[in-house]
């Protein structure tokens, strides 16, 4: 197997762009509403063969500039996103939520770890 291609979003607001990318890919029977145009679309974005499962595992790591605590004062439906990224994803996928994550220092966050897409 290859090795996994590491994911990194930075600075995602509300996090709405990380719910939208684990939900095309990682699919759930539940998600019905996710168009294979939409998924071929977030695959080919990220150079994958679509599908890409069970052929390459992905890491995805998340971030925001803000705290947690900011984040719900500023965008009202973070919390409910994030929870959602968090059980869904994080527990079955290991997507990880960062927040306090400055793009310009990014080695402070990461050190030395390499990601294949940012």
């Amino acid at each position: 197997m290859p090795p996994p291609l590491r994911l990194l979003i930075l600075g995602d607001g509300n996090f709405s762009f990380s719910l939208a990318l684990c939900r095309i890919l990682f699919p759930r029977q539940s998600d019905s509403e996710i168009s294979q145009t939409n998924a071929h679309i977030a695959h080919s974005f990220l150079s994958l063969p679509f599908p890409s499962f069970p052929s390459r595992n992905i890491e995805i790591t998340t971030t925001s500039f803000d705290s947690r605590d900011q984040l719900y004062g500023k965008y009202h439906d973070s919390k409910e996103i994030l929870e959602k990224i968090e059980d869904r994803y994080g527990k079955d996928h290991g997507v990880v939520v960062m927040h306090g994550v400055n793009a310009w220092e990014l080695d402070k966050c990461f050190g030395e770890r390499k990601f294949d897409c940012v």
